[in-house]
């Protein structure tokens, strides 16, 4: 008999016995307890110190002389099985590597981290007229609606005082540069932050290139949401958390 994966949690149970450190774990169910974890093997040479197995035992009894059956049950079996190594491009690579070979640690426990750039801001064109429109199209909201302003007002003001940005008192003209227009987006129902501010690094230059199309992108290093949802379901009780400006809390290399 074999059960759809939308039965599973209809027959788990709350009762749960680890069973110790790169063991697995018993849990309960109405069907009786199973064996599921993390199990440790010294025959699998990884750079990941644990993996995770899963071993699934099918006891059936086949009725019929039936190939077909026969062929799609082992095809499930087959596609049942996790691969140990995500497949990640060269462009990942490479970012990755220049991660490595690049970020730093300061004194008071800060990052520096270089932008991965998979090509030279050469190939940016002029985007001062561009972010100077957004700019006055933000102070013809801002006569429009008060509330927005003094929001907004507020945000960067806390921007400056806690030295995330500072005024510009001598550009320079004959640098590159690339200036990120933003603006803002208001989430009345939040209980936290109403106004959300937004740097738009994909508006393009004259080139037609913007500040995001000249940077690598790497892999993805959070887990994929099916595996957050069944994490998620495993415990009885969860905790969430929020890390407050945590993009701001590390700091670019000046010298790049």
């Amino acid at each position: 008999m074999l059960l759809g994966a939308d039965i599973f949690w209809n027959v788990l149970c709350s009762g749960t016995i680890p069973l110790g450190r790169n063991k697995p774990t018993l849990r309960e169910t109405k069907l009786g307890w199973l064996v599921s974890g993390t199990i440790q093997t010294n025959s699998f040479k990884s750079n990941v110190n644990q993996q995770s197995y899963h071993t699934v035992h099918s006891h059936f009894t086949n009725t019929i002389d039936d190939e077909c059956l026969q062929n799609h049950l082992t095809k499930f079996f087959e596609l049942e099985n996790v691969p140990t190594h995500a497949a990640i491009t060269k462009e990942e690579q490479r970012c990755e590597q220049i991660f490595i070979q690049t970020t730093c640690r300061q004194s008071d426990g800060r990052f520096i981290v270089n932008i991965p750039l998979k090509s030279t801001p050469d190939a940016l064109g002029d985007s001062y007229n561009q972010a100077l429109s957004r700019f006055l199209s933000l102070e013809r909201r801002f006569q429009r609606d008060t509330n927005f302003k003094a929001l907004y007002t507020d945000f960067m003001r806390e921007y400056i005082e806690l030295g995330h940005m500072s005024e510009n008192t001598n550009p320079q003209e004959d640098t590159q540069s690339y200036i990120l227009p933003h603006h803002g987006v208001m989430r009345e129902t939040s209980s936290t932050t109403k106004l959300r501010v937004v740097f738009n690094a994909s508006a393009v230059t004259t080139s037609g290139v913007s500040f995001n199309d000249i940077q690598l992108v790497g892999p993805t290093v959070q887990d994929d949401l099916i595996s957050i949802l069944i994490r998620f379901r495993q415990h009885k009780y969860v905790v969430t958390a929020d890390v407050e400006k945590m993009y701001r809390m590390i700091n670019v290399n000046e010298n790049q």
